[in-house]
């Protein structure tokens, strides 16, 4: 997908009449765009300059998109703010078939009367995309991304420097290109380069679908190199090349969309295409609704999920570093119980006290190795050995809870982390709701004050998990999620199905369907150990030991989280996780 020249030019001739005029009210930045509040011919409306590497673009919004802006804006954004609010949007233009777009706003006059005026500028390059503002005297009062002449030989962008546009190649745009200029330059061509990409080389406003678009129409094949091209086929290539000039000249747009054959948007062009699977949208402004529709709930997922592998992160280092607390604490309570034994020495060999001793040695009852024992002076032996096993009962207590304690932790980091997997496995961005709710209830996060219709209704929703169904027949399926985990174990596999999990670590629970008296094959058993390989955390491991054992020696203990199982009387596979992409 490439926002090309000429689609810009497009978008401009629709926009133009209603940005015309219009004013800011408001200005944010999220993520790496900015998005301007306007009062716009149709009412309140907003602005996109996205330079977002993949889906750069100028947008108009009929309405806020449903994100949260960050609480305190960048420092572009706030120098935005204190120039811009209020003036008039009085000219949208494009240099040439650049892909540049500027938007002038006029701020009064000079002390001298001249129109004083700011110029935001949007280059809109890929990966180079930038936004800039300059004063009516073309020097730059800031931008979004700033670059000095060390590391951008061509110009400098910083704070009070003169602007220079982006560089321009040696090419001349669709409007004003003439045939003998098209014909020499084919003909200088390197001989072994393609045509599209000759044709993206001689002509500004072109991308690769236009290029491609203008090759199908001379009825050339796009693979075709300069060489290739025969004497008699330049004349129906500039034909389709002219053709498309005088469609933009006369503003004839006819945007389009294509499709896979899903009918999920992959591409768009500002012309009508003869080739691929075209659909005619009715404005540029409803072609970009319809590819950019999913963008923001992409966007607002990504940065969800972010937050929530911070919050694990942080709360598993926590819980790692209580763990280790009561392991110490288990320990030392563990040395406390030679109370007894001190105790039991004691009074064996009390007859051997004398009474105003501080300490005694006497020889352990297992191997007769010397230990000495302190003593209280002021009391008998007798009174010291109670002493000890006063001592020992209440060491044998602090054992028996700090054990009790360190299970519970340990089973509780066990789950934290499988919820760890579970979010890194996360597909669909509805599943980060079950998440969230999930470590709000654990107070790893605060819980949402009020849950939208949306999401209230997802709770009811049974979870989905994966379904597979091999060549045979045979049914597996895959848990992506702890909820899933405990619905495909618990209550969709019969006893003796096969229940797969990757050995002492985080991943999804995998039941291998089984037919009464036919026992799985061996490929079945070897395809699902190794979905439950590449769903865990040891996706990236060469090696993966798997277990697995029949649905019926699979329990679940009482009080244990979702997807927190037991098992017994299991076998070990090795194995090498499936690559993704390759299960269907």
């Amino acid at each position: 997908m490439s926002f090309s020249g000429l689609f810009i030019r497009g978008l401009l001739d629709e926009l133009g009449p209603i940005l015309i005029q219009s004013k800011i009210d408001k200005i944010y930045n999220y993520q790496n765009e900015m998005h301007f509040w306007l009062r716009t011919t149709q009412g309140k409306q907003v602005l996109v300059v996205s330079l977002d590497p993949r889906h750069y673009r100028l947008q108009l919004l009929a309405a806020k998109p449903e994100i949260t802006y960050p609480e305190k804006p960048n420092n572009f954004c706030q120098l935005l703010r204190r120039h811009l609010p209020g003036l008039p949007l009085v000219e949208l233009s494009q240099p040439g078939l650049e892909r540049l777009i500027v938007l002038t706003f006029a701020a009064g006059y000079c002390p001298d009367l001249r129109p004083r005026h700011f110029r935001l500028v949007c280059e809109l390059m890929g990966k180079y995309s930038n936004l800039l503002l300059l004063d009516a005297d073309n020097f730059i009062l800031g931008a979004a991304r700033h670059s000095s002449g060390e590391r951008n030989a061509h110009r400098e962008v910083v704070p009070g420097a003169e602007y220079q546009p982006p560089p321009t190649q040696s090419r001349h745009d669709l409007f004003s290109i003439d045939s003998p200029y098209f014909r020499r330059s084919l003909l200088l061509a390197p001989s072994n380069e393609p045509l599209v990409q000759v044709l993206l080389r001689t002509v500004q406003g072109l991308d690769k679908l236009l290029a491609q678009e203008i090759l199908h129409r001379a009825g050339l094949d796009p693979q075709l190199t300069r060489a290739e091209l025969k004497d008699y086929q330049l004349s129906p290539l500039w034909q389709q090349v002219a053709a498309l000039q005088r469609i933009a000249l006369s503003k004839q747009w006819a945007p389009c969309l294509v499709v896979d054959a899903a009918g999920k948007p992959t591409d768009f062009s500002p012309v009508a295409l003869t080739h691929g699977n075209a659909q005619a949208v009715a404005s540029f402004t409803v072609l970009q609704e319809t590819f950019y529709q999913d963008i923001y709930q992409k966007q607002e997922a990504g940065i969800q999920k972010a937050e929530l592998q911070e919050a694990l992160t942080r709360e598993i280092k926590k819980v790692k570093r209580k763990a280790a607390a009561q392991q110490q604490d288990f320990a030392s309570a563990e040395e406390a119980l030679d109370y007894k034994e001190k105790a039991d020495l004691l009074l064996t060999y009390q007859h051997q006290i004398k009474p105003g001793q501080t300490s005694v040695t006497l020889p352990r009852f297992s191997d007769n190795r010397p230990v000495e024992i302190s003593l209280d002076p002021a009391v008998g032996a007798v009174t010291n050995a109670e002493r000890y096993y006063a001592r020992y009962a209440k060491a044998k207590r602090k054992r028996e809870r700090s054990q009790q304690e360190l299970a519970k932790t340990i089973e509780y980091l066990r789950y934290l982390e499988q919820l760890q997997e579970d979010l890194r496995q996360l597909e669909d961005s509805s599943d980060l709701l079950t998440i969230s709710d999930e470590l709000a209830s654990l107070g790893v996060i605060k819980a949402k004050t009020k849950p939208s219709p949306k999401r209230a209704g997802s709770a009811h929703q049974a979870p989905q998990y994966q379904s597979i169904r091999l060549d045979d027949g045979t049914e597996i399926l895959v848990g992506r999620n702890s909820k899933q985990n405990d619905l495909i174990t618990m209550t969709k596999a019969k006893p003796d199905d096969l229940w797969f999990h990757v050995k002492n670590r985080p991943g999804s629970h995998v039941i291998l369907r089984t037919r009464p008296g036919e026992p799985p094959s061996e490929e079945a058993i070897l395809y699902a150990a190794r979905l439950a390989a590449t769903y865990s955390s040891a996706y990236q491991s060469s090696k993966v030991e798997v277990d697995y054992t029949e649905r019926k020696n699979v329990w679940k203990p009482k009080g244990a989280k979702p997807g927190m199982v037991l098992y017994e009387n299991y076998r070990t596979l090795i194995v090498q996780p499936l690559d993704p992409a390759a299960i269907t």
